[in-house]
């Protein structure tokens, strides 16, 4: 059987283009376990870049080694290649196999590069026109090399109520997001994996778990309360602690704190956190807070709390070009506590753009802290 490639970082290195897709569509599931729709991304990641089964792609990958090869002699000589579409094949095959569910994942396959494309538009790149009109390489004399599966899709928007299919915008839209969020996060793992396998080492090393944090936040705060005066002011913090502590308690929902300035909010809103964590099994806090200023005074305390390794700040002021572990960890929020901007947060949520929508499957199943929520628009 002829054997296809997906990547090479040199004419003698080639990852098989099955092994990529099997990858992707593990470690995508995965990634969509955590809010219950691991088949549904699965299917996704195996079946994203199918498009490199085309002639045209293989001969581009050979051509494009040869580039690399170039580069490495230093050779003056330039070898220009045209790109070719890949993206649209696997949308097309699940919107064949499984029609409008499968057109959901269409979106996510088709714009796993470029950016998540409009439905149907007058633009020649919207996804109707791709999946209905545009003429791409032909992946047919590789069609018994596809991954297969056995799974059968059920619609995502089923409610427990009353077992009727829930389609509302804001709904659709974000099972989109989130569908397409795993896929390129990991897409580029597994790129960044088998090209660069020294960068992708330096990810999710040095960091604690949260039963360590929080044994170093509960020892920390005893130091503290330790050594204030019991003031007035100092009881009534202790009294907004205590109740967060209390809080985070509960089950998973909406909470919120009324503290005015000097009431220790920001410890207090954390130890809810390690709290709300550990009592539903979550996995890492997010801190949204309006004003850079804000947050590095805040990302300041965490970090002097539970070590800076622990702790991601990012927002546009913060420079992480010189610490490669916390650049890495901002591309896909992989760090136990992140402590960012609302902008970072809603803008990525909402933003079609692949390098924006990495960390967006890394909000499921996370305790997100809305700090001075009264500064958003009311109106959003």
């Amino acid at each position: 059987m002829k054997e296809y490639y997906a990547h090479t970082s040199n004419e003698k290195e080639w990852q098989p283009l099955e092994e990529h897709l099997n990858n992707v569509a593990d470690r995508a599931g995965e990634f969509a376990d955590k809010f219950g729709q691991k088949e549904f991304a699965y299917l996704a990641g195996l079946w994203h870049d199918i498009g490199k089964y085309s002639g045209e792609f293989q001969k581009y990958l050979k051509e494009n080694s040869k580039e690399l090869e170039a580069d490495d002699e230093e050779d003056t000589k330039s070898i220009h290649l045209k790109k070719v579409d890949h993206s649209t094949a696997g949308a097309r095959h699940l919107e064949k196999v499984f029609g409008k569910i499968g057109l959901l994942l269409s979106y996510c396959i088709a714009g796993h590069h470029a950016g998540l494309p409009d439905g149907k538009t007058t633009e020649r790149s919207c996804l109707h026109d791709r999946i209905y009109k545009k003429l791409i390489p032909s992946i047919t004399s590789a069609e018994k090399n596809i991954p297969n599966h056995n799974i059968k899709l059920k619609p995502p928007f089923i409610t427990k109520e009353n077992e009727s299919i829930d389609l509302s915008s804001m709904r659709v839209f974000m099972f989109i997001k989130m569908m397409y969020s795993c896929i390129v996060d990991a897409d580029y793992l597994d790129t960044e994996k088998y090209c660069n396998p020294e960068r992708f080492s330096e990810r999710g090393s040095n960091k604690n778990n949260f039963s360590e944090l929080s044994v170093i936040f509960n020892n920390q705060m005893q130091k503290l309360n330790i050594k204030v005066s019991k003031t007035p002011v100092n009881k009534t913090r202790k009294i907004i602690y205590d109740t967060c502590i209390k809080a985070g308690k509960g089950k998973k929902g909406f909470y919120s704190l009324t503290v005015p300035t000097g009431g220790g909010k920001t410890l207090s809103s954390m130890a809810f956190g390690l709290e709300h964590l550990k009592a539903n099994n979550m996995e890492r806090i997010i801190y949204a807070i309006p004003y850079t200023s804000i947050i590095e005074q805040n990302a300041k305390v965490f970090k002097e709390v539970f070590g800076k390794d622990n702790v991601l700040e990012h927002h546009c002021n913060f420079d992480l070009e010189g610490d490669l572990k916390q650049l890495l960890a901002s591309q896909n929020w992989d760090s136990p506590i992140i402590v960012s901007t609302n902008v970072q947060l809603f803008e990525s949520i909402f933003s079609n753009r692949p390098s924006m929508s990495r960390k967006i499957h890394n909000i499921s199943n996370s305790v997100i802290i809305l700090d001075e929520a009264q500064m958003l628009p009311v109106e959003l």
